[in-house]
């Protein structure tokens, strides 16, 4: 995580020729202006990105109960029947939007459904923040 400029946020490794990443400044302006946009972009470009895949993996091994508090947090509300948890989490960077759904079944598999999207220019990022998703629609009392 990003605490100071300049800080390492990953270890050098073969996809990323070898440098590690590192943290610049948050931008201060307003992400709703073209400059603004532009700012923060250039930032989320400077934090440490996955792939659909690497999410997936994460939130299969959250399902499976590693660490039990992460479950607890993603798995807040009643599963349906038939199942013994169900959990969610959405993530949003400038111009990047992550959705995740896990399952486990009352026989202990899991299944995990992800949605990553990159290259959103601000008017797509700015609706998808304020679709209603379904369980965004349960979070609110809506």
């Amino acid at each position: 995580m990003c605490e100071q400029p300049g800080q390492a946020t990953a270890a050098p490794s073969a996809t990323d020729g070898g440098a590690a990443a590192t943290c610049a400044a948050r931008p201060e302006a307003d992400v709703r202006s073209a400059e603004g946009w532009l700012g923060w972009l250039a930032w989320a470009a400077t934090t440490t990105a996955g792939t659909a895949a690497d999410l997936a993996a994460l939130h299969a091994s959250l399902s499976a109960g590693d660490p039990p508090a992460a479950r607890q947090h993603l798995e807040w509300q009643p599963p349906p029947a038939g199942y013994a948890g169900l959990g969610f989490k959405g993530g949003a960077l400038p111009g990047v939007r992550t959705e995740a759904i896990t399952v486990r079944r009352d026989d202990g598999t899991t299944g995990v459904g992800v949605l990553l999207v990159e290259s959103l220019d601000v008017e797509e990022w700015t609706q998808t923040l304020t679709a209603a998703l379904p369980h965004s629609s349960c979070s609110s009392g809506r």
